[in-house]
């Protein structure tokens, strides 16, 4: 099995997969797991959108909320009034939604709107 980590505790440096076969043993060290291995010392990647937010905007990911991480390469349309973007058909504006934080919501209407149309033009191709 191989486990997401990083290098350092508030996983600041690049992602890599550890193979458990490699860990030597595991322990705490004040309050974080820490995996060893023969030659380093490894961290397991939190679970916090902070975390995702540093290693998934290279992805295409931005947060639009305080509550979400969005793949900009899956929207296809946008609600502006509503504050919402939604991943599946135009028409469908009961489908997968999630919202855009109403105080950024001018400064990225420009941004969401290039985005859909980046992916409606590469999914007409």
């Amino acid at each position: 099995m191989k486990i997401p980590v990083t290098r350092d505790k508030n996983n600041d440096t690049p992602i890599f997969m550890l193979d458990t076969a490699d860990i030597l043993y595991i322990q705490t060290d004040e309050g974080t797991i820490v995996f060893q291995t023969a030659s380093e010392s490894y961290y397991p990647l939190a679970p916090s959108l902070s975390t995702y937010v540093k290693h998934l905007e290279q992805y295409g990911f931005h947060k639009l909320d305080r509550i979400n991480l969005v793949n900009k390469n899956k929207i296809v349309a946008y609600d502006h009034d509503h504050g919402k973007v939604f991943f599946e058909s135009v028409d469908d504006k009961q489908g997968k939604s999630t919202t855009v934080a109403f105080m950024h919501r001018s400064k990225l209407r420009q941004d969401i709107e290039r985005w859909i149309d980046e992916n409606i033009n590469r999914s007409d191709t």
